[in-house]
């Protein structure tokens, strides 16, 4: 079953965003190329880090992609359904040590290759304030893919489904230009972890999400947009369920400890109005 959805997903090139547009046009696509820099974190029950992944702009690569309709519009509000899909991929630099050595962090060091894959359904509200300035509300249903293959025998997956409640706010400098912030809380609902060296799946405590979204648009024509986009998250995993593990007749229990992620993605892309 991990193998088939595994194939299946990263069969996907595509990741989806949707940023600033205007309310006039019925139903907006967009796309861009991303770039991601990641750096993640486990820790051990005291704090200490026990490894990590860590890669620049240009090392993890990905698409956007975005379809929104326009369900309703008056003189001072309007709202929209926003579909999203995310595709990325690349290598990390991995910090740690070999799996069942008693070494402590940085006695090995290898690269991951990674697969990301975001997707969500989400309703907006926006709300004109003035000719330069509205704010917006939403929430969102989504869900989170991401595969660490540290080796050929050592893969790790982990999946969620998340609720988005989100907010806005957007600012027209002029007709041509516009500048948002958004924020939005992905909380995670039965996020699981899935390993392929003994086989287990991992039920984690809690994966939630934090995000903060600066896009900057330019108005190129009555039907076409161009936008930059920068993205903060800040990701916590806690610690998972426990799992006993059979080995040569010895016992010992194996778990997936807490961690974190901060993570930042560019993204360059153009904005279709229909």
């Amino acid at each position: 079953m991990q193998n088939g959805l595994k194939n299946s997903l990263l069969s996907i090139t595509l990741l989806g965003s949707l940023s600033c547009v205007w309310a006039e046009s019925k139903v907006v696509a967009s796309f861009a190329f991303v770039g991601m820099v990641m750096d993640y974190r486990e820790y051990s029950n005291d704090g200490t880090i026990l490894d990590s992944e860590k890669s620049t702009l240009n090392e993890i690569l990905g698409l956007d992609l975005g379809l929104g309709f326009l369900l309703d519009e008056t003189r001072n509000d309007y709202s929209y359904l926003d579909f999203h899909l995310m595709r990325l991929g690349g290598e990390t630099d991995y910090k740690g040590s070999l799996h069942g050595s008693n070494a402590g962090y940085g006695s090995y060091i290898s690269t991951t290759l990674n697969a990301v894959i975001d997707t969500d359904v989400t309703y907006m509200y926006h709300n004109i304030l003035s000719d330069s300035l509205e704010i917006s509300c939403g929430l969102g249903l989504g869900y989170r893919y991401w595969e660490r293959q540290l080796s050929v025998s050592q893969i790790e997956l982990y999946e969620w489904f998340s609720l988005r409640p989100k907010v806005g706010v957007m600012y027209s400098l002029s007709h041509e230009l516009r500048f948002a912030l958004d924020l939005e809380y992905q909380y995670g609902i039965n996020p699981t972890m899935s390993e392929s060296y003994y086989g287990l799946d991992f039920d984690l405590g809690a994966a939630d999400i934090l995000k903060v979204s600066v896009p900057v648009t330019y108005r190129y024509s009555s039907t076409m947009d161009f936008f930059a986009e920068g993205v903060y998250e800040r990701q916590e995993i806690e610690i998972s369920d426990i799992k006993t593990i059979v080995e040569n007749g010895i016992v010992t229990n194996s778990h997936e400890p807490d961690s974190t992620a901060n993570n930042i993605y560019l993204k360059l892309g153009f904005i279709y109005k229909y």
